[in-house]
């Protein structure tokens, strides 16, 4: 008798032990991952335009990551309304941003502008956005031939955008009817979205295209 309570007793106490550690590996892997947003939350991402440094942005005092020259940092998340936004240490605006909205803040000649951002439902396709932050007047996007415009002409400090088919492709940018930067070709992945950065290069118009990310 005195050898089953026994035997009772180990499997209780490693049972307990192999619970407890369990828990720990569950605490332990809650600081691997972001938690969610709050429902109805809005999403800006920083575009730094300007080829000085990196640079952090700011909503409402919350900071982002630093973001490479050229490049488009990570969608972070934050309570809808009336918000003051900051990209650097000089450039400040205030904008309304709405439940469920996605913004672009882009940094380019030296303004910070808050673009809305479409948002890509259909998630059979892929959806490309075009920022333009140089000083090139109507830039598209284009196959690398120029014979199909993706995405239509985009201002200084606007943006294009278009949802398409996941295919392997390869573009181009365009200033009017002038191509300014070749694309690598890549396979697009179906329910994703990427990101072109047009920008004031050290020798000219640049690009960079990355698959967009949240923080």
């Amino acid at each position: 008798m005195k050898k089953v309570i026994k035997k009772l007793m180990t499997m209780i106490f490693i049972f307990s032990f192999v619970g407890l550690a369990s828990e720990k590996t569950k605490a332990g892997d809650d600081g691997l991952y972001a938690s969610a947003p709050p429902p109805g939350s809005a999403f800006v991402r920083f575009i730094n335009g300007d080829m000085g440094k990196p640079l952090k942005g700011s909503v409402r005092g919350k900071e982002s990551p630093s973001v490479a020259p050229g490049h488009a940092g990570g969608y972070m998340s934050a309570p809808p309304g009336q918000a003051q936004i900051a990209f650097g240490a000089d450039a400040t605006t205030s904008y309304d941003l709405k439940p469920a909205g996605h913004y672009d803040a882009i940094l380019a000649n030296g303004h910070l502008t808050i673009v809305d951002e479409p948002i890509n439902d259909n998630k059979l396709k892929t959806q490309i956005v075009l920022i333009n932050a140089s000083r090139e007047k109507d830039v598209s996007l284009k196959t690398a031939d120029g014979k199909l415009t993706v995405i239509e002409p985009a201002q200084p400090e606007k943006l294009g955008a278009r949802a398409v088919n996941p295919v392997k492709a390869a573009f181009a940018i365009y200033s009017g009817g002038n191509k300014i930067v070749d694309l690598d070709e890549r396979s697009l992945e179906r329910g994703s979205d990427y990101v072109i950065v047009v920008y004031e290069g050290a020798k000219g118009p640049a690009a960079s295209y990355d698959k967009s990310t949240g923080t």
